[in-house]
């Protein structure tokens, strides 16, 4: 028998959460800095109603759980899951501002432009890019030469910009290495396991552990990430399900222990 009393319980913390493939199979990943978790219970209650109208009775069945969380960290791992999709490593697109000097009329750009140019700022004055440059309106783009590692240059109605003028000029590059995470529209979700892990006081405030096993969890969908100068948030959401094939009818276990606590021995 458990040598305290799980009547009295202060949950005090929510550490971490671990994911695995359905039923607690291979290790996939860890989320950290959990700053909530919650387990929502139900089950699908329908009223028997009698010949005048009383309620005779209450058909219960279908016992259902949802649990969800909010991270502090971000895990890409996670939008994956939750996306049917993977996290993909190598070449990637991304857009480039570049901030060059003006030499003689010219601007010399660090990276190679992908695909042409997509504006020139000095100050406060946009340019567009066209086959002459115009003071104030236009400049003139030279593409580089294909297949070297020359960068394309711009140029400006002459005397326009002193020399050592700066200019930022948007363009797309691809680079050699990033990481992406696709939302397709032909993809959903894949089922995960998970293993939340956090401490626990009781009435005398000794601090204990407590976990909760979700066997097969199918994300919803339900994904949320908030982005900005302070905290940041990623929030998920997934619906506990019952194992079809070969395994019990358990869908949460929640548990309560000591972080010291000795294995167990069969007798």
């Amino acid at each position: 028998m458990a040598k305290f009393n799980i009547n009295d319980v202060l949950f005090t913390s929510v550490d971490t959460i671990d994911v695995f493939t359905p039923m607690f199979g291979a290790y996939k990943y860890r989320c950290d800095e959990i700053t909530q978790f919650s387990i929502k219970d139900g089950q699908d209650n329908t009223d028997l109603v009698g010949s005048k109208g009383s309620i005779i009775g209450v058909l219960k069945r279908n016992p259902n759980t949802t649990i969800s969380w909010t991270a502090g960290m971000v895990s890409a791992k996670l939008l994956a899951d939750s996306y049917g999709t993977e996290v993909e490593d190598g070449s990637i697109q991304i857009g480039w501002d570049d901030s060059v000097a003006i030499t003689k009329n010219k601007a010399t750009l660090t990276y190679v432009p992908l695909d042409g140019i997509e504006s020139v700022k000095v100050g406060d004055t946009t340019y567009k890019v066209d086959t002459t440059a115009k003071a104030g309106e236009t400049v003139k783009y030279t593409a580089p030469v294909k297949d070297t590692s020359t960068a394309g240059f711009i140029e400006f109605e002459a005397s326009e910009h002193p020399d050592g003028t700066m200019a930022i000029v948007t363009y797309t590059r691809k680079i050699a290495e990033g990481i992406s995470v696709d939302r397709r529209a032909d993809k959903v979700s894949e089922k995960i396991s998970a293993r939340i892990t956090g401490q626990w006081e009781d009435a005398c405030n000794t601090v204990r552990m407590w976990q909760y096993d979700a066997y097969i969890v199918d994300p919803t969908g339900t994904m949320e990430t908030t982005i900005g100068d302070g905290q940041t948030n990623q929030s998920f959401e997934g619906k506990c399900i019952k194992a079809r094939c070969g395994a019990n009818q358990i869908i949460g276990r929640l548990k309560f222990f000591n972080d010291d606590a000795t294995d167990y021995v069969e007798v």
